[in-house]
C-alpha cells in the first residue's frame, strides 16, 4: 500500500506543477487585456480598473480550468494532413462549447464578482456570437501549443531512434570489418605453412605455435576493438615469428616504441594488415629479402604508427587490397574523418611508408611492462640480433628499439 502511495506522488506533483503553470500564464493573460481594455475606454465612461481586472480574472482563470481538458482533446483528436477536415471540425465544435460555458459562466456569477454593477440586458446568444472568434482563437492557440510539444517530441524520439540505429549499423560494420580480417590472415597463414609442412617441418611446426597464439587472442578479446599498444606488440611480434620461420633469414624486422605509447588505446590488429602489406609487397619480391620498420611515437594528443618496408616503392596506381582497405574503413568508422588520418607514401630512398595518425586515449587497466612473446623453436640457420632484452620495463630509455632478421 504504500508503495502505491509513494509511486503516485510524483504524478501528483506533475499534476500540480501544471496546474499552476497554466493558472499562471492565464492571469498574464488577464492583466494584459485588462491593461488594452482600460487604455481603450473612452475617457468620460471609463470602467474601474479593479472591475476590469475582476472580470479578466474570472474569465481567464475558467481557461485555465478548460485547458487541461483541451490538451487532452488534442492528444486524442490531432490534426494532421490526412484527416484535418473531421478533426478541425470536432475542435471548432469544442471552441464553441467552452465560448459559450464561458459567457454562460461569466454571465451567472458577473453580481458575485462585481456586487453593485448593473445588470447586463445583452441576450445570451448575442454575448455568445461577440465573443465566439476572440474565445476559439484562444482555443486554437492552447491546440498549437500542443501539436508543436507533441511534433516536438516526436522529432526528437525519431533523432534519437536514427542515431541509436546508426550507432547499431557503426558497430556492426566494424564487427564485419573485424571478421573479414581474420579469414583473410587466416587463409594466407595457412597457404604458407602448407607449403613449408614437407620441406621444413620445424618451421611449420613454430608458424602453427604462432597462428595458435593470434587465434586465441582473436576469440578471447573478441568484444574489445581497441586495445593497448603493448598489446597489440606481443600480437604483432607472434605475427613477425610466422613470417620470420617462413622467409629463412631474409626478414629482418625492427622495432622503435616510444614507452609513452605503449598504454594508448590502438584498434585490436592494426599493424598485422599493414605489416603484411609490407612483406607482401617490400620484402617478398625481392630475392635478397628485406627490411619492416614499426615505429610509433607520441605527438601532443595523438599516436602516430608507421609501417616501413625497404622495397622498391610504389608504382603507378595504388591498388588498396583487404587489409589496407579494411584498416582505412575500420579508422574511419572509429574516429570519424576528422579525428584520424591513414596514408600510403613512398620512403625516402625507397620503399613505402603506411602511416596512421589517431587520437591518444591511454589505457585504463594498471599499468604493466612489455613483454615479448617466447620464441618458439628457430629455423635452422636463421640469424637473430636484438638491441633490447626479452622483457622490457615501461620505464626503460627514451625509445624502444628492437631489431631481428
Amino acid at each position: 500500500m504504500a508503495t502505491n502511495v509513494t509511486a503516485s506522488k510524483p504524478d501528483l506533483r506533475t499534476t500540480a506543477t501544471r496546474g499552476a503553470v497554466y493558472f499562471v500564464a492565464w492571469t498574464l493573460v488577464a492583466v494584459a487585456t485588462t491593461e488594452l481594455q482600460a487604455a481603450a475606454q473612452p475617457e468620460g465612461g471609463a470602467t474601474a480598473f479593479g472591475r476590469l481586472i475582476r472580470m479578466s480574472l474570472a474569465s481567464c482563470w475558467l481557461w485555465a480550468l478548460y485547458t487541461p481538458a483541451i490538451l487532452a482533446l488534442s492528444r486524442r483528436v490531432r490534426i494532421d494532413r490526412t484527416n484535418w477536415p473531421r478533426t478541425v471540425s470536432i475542435h471548432l465544435g469544442a471552441s464553441a462549447l467552452a465560448t459559450f460555458l464561458d459567457v454562460a459562466l461569466m454571465r451567472a456569477i458577473a453580481p458575485y464578482v462585481n456586487p453593485g454593477a448593473p445588470v447586463t440586458s445583452t441576450p445570451l446568444h448575442a454575448m455568445f456570437l461577440r465573443t465566439l472568434f476572440l474565445y476559439s482563437l484562444c482555443y486554437f492557440v492552447i491546440v498549437a501549443l500542443a501539436h508543436v510539444r507533441y511534433y516536438a517530441s516526436l522529432s526528437y524520439e525519431r533523432d534519437l531512434r536514427a542515431a541509436t540505429l546508426e550507432g547499431q549499423l557503426a558497430e556492426a560494420r566494424l564487427t564485419a570489418l573485424q571478421g573479414q580480417l581474420r579469414p583473410h590472415f587466416l587463409f594466407n597463414t595457412l597457404n604458407m605453412i602448407a607449403e613449408q609442412v614437407y620441406t621444413d617441418p620445424a618451421g611449420a611446426d613454430a608458424m602453427l605455435t604462432r597462428l595458435g597464439v593470434l587465434l586465441r587472442s582473436s576469440f578471447t578479446e573478441a568484444d574489445r576493438e581497441r586495445v593497448p599498444l603493448r598489446r597489440e606488440l606481443e600480437l604483432l611480434e607472434s605475427y613477425i615469428e610466422i613470417m620470420r620461420a617462413r622467409f629463412r633469414g631474409r626478414l629482418t624486422f625492427e622495432l622503435h616504441v616510444d614507452p609513452t605509447t605503449l598504454d594508448a588505446l590502438v584498434p585490436r590488429f592494426i599493424l598485422q594488415p599493414l605489416v603484411e602489406n609490407a612483406i607482401k609487397h617490400g620484402v617478398e619480391p625481392r630475392e635478397e629479402g628485406g627490411r619492416v620498420t614499426v615505429t610509433a611515437r607520441r605527438d601532443g594528443d595523438s599516436v602516430d604508427l608507421e609501417v616501413r618496408d625497404s622495397g622498391d616503392g610504389l608504382a603507378g596506381a595504388i591498388r588498396e587490397g583487404t587489409g589496407v582497405r579494411n584498416t582505412r574503413e575500420r579508422l574511419h568508422h572509429l574516429y570519424g574523418a576528422a579525428r584520424q588520418r591513414f596514408a600510403l607514401s613512398p620512403a625516402p630512398g625507397g620503399g613505402t611508408i603506411a602511416s596512421v595518425v589517431i587520437p591518444f586515449d591511454a589505457d585504463d587497466e594498471p599499468p604493466a611492462t612489455f613483454t615479448v612473446a617466447p620464441r618458439a623453436t628457430e629455423p635452422v640457420g636463421e640469424s637473430v640480433r636484438r638491441s633490447s632484452p626479452a622483457v622490457t620495463p615501461v620505464a626503460s630509455p627514451p625509445v624502444l628499439r628492437r631489431s631481428a632478421s
